[in-house]
């Protein structure tokens, strides 16, 4: 079997297994990446609408009592976890009753997306989402009468950063696997065509029938 040949088979041989492995690496990592987009998002969706209607439910006394202590006790005791960037509650005009940022209170809400959000549907949502924030609102009730809002912003920073570890780590895992499989070829290519020299080189004698 000539050099040049079997060169050829080799370097064809290597380059179709780390083919392979670059293509079914790749492919599993867009799909993990997708799948724990999908999760992680839908999960930060639950959290803030869960969070959101915990502060209409625990405010709604001080709401009707007009108690802003109690109404920002409520709001500093929700900021405490690290992702909530504020958090506010309403009265059914949009005028801010307390606000986690104090200088806010008594203003009116200026926020195109917020004002719309509380002439839609009286129910706990999501209602606006961008690139580092999930903003959530849920109608504050009391014996079924609807008497102001509470909303919040959900940092999407950690989820972001967490999808982006996970990325960089499917693509190490890709390398590696190239790698690995690039390894495996060599080997398997030298012992391959090493069997196949000597099937050549007999069939080479029995042309010249030399059947020693």
């Amino acid at each position: 079997m000539r050099k040049g040949r079997r060169w050829s088979l080799r370097l064809k041989l290597i380059a179709g297994v780390a083919l392979v492995h670059l293509v079914l690496m790749t492919l599993f990592v867009f799909d993990l990446a997708e799948r724990q987009k999908e999760f992680l998002l839908n999960e930060l969706v639950r959290r803030a609408i869960h969070h959101v209607q915990i502060i209409a439910a625990t405010s709604s006394s001080w709401v009707i009592a007009d108690d802003l202590v109690g109404m920002e006790e409520v709001l500093h005791s929700s900021v405490e976890r690290g992702d909530v960037r504020f958090a506010l509650i309403t009265d059914l005009t949009g005028r801010v009753l307390a606000h986690t940022q104090r200088d806010k209170t008594g203003k009116y809400l200026v926020d195109q997306a917020s004002v719309a959000s509380m002439k839609s549907e009286r129910t706990a949502r999501v209602y606006a989402s961008d690139e580092t924030t999930l903003h959530a609102i849920a109608p504050i009730e009391v014996d079924g009468r609807h008497i102001g809002w509470s909303l919040l912003a959900l940092d999407k920073q950690p989820t972001v950063r967490h999808l982006a570890r996970v990325t960089e780590t499917g693509l190490i895992y890709t390398v590696v696997a190239i790698l690995v499989g690039t390894l495996f070829a060599v080997f398997l290519a030298r012992s391959i065509l090493r069997q196949l020299g000597l099937v050549m080189m007999g069939i080479d004698r029995l042309g010249r029938n030399q059947l020693d």
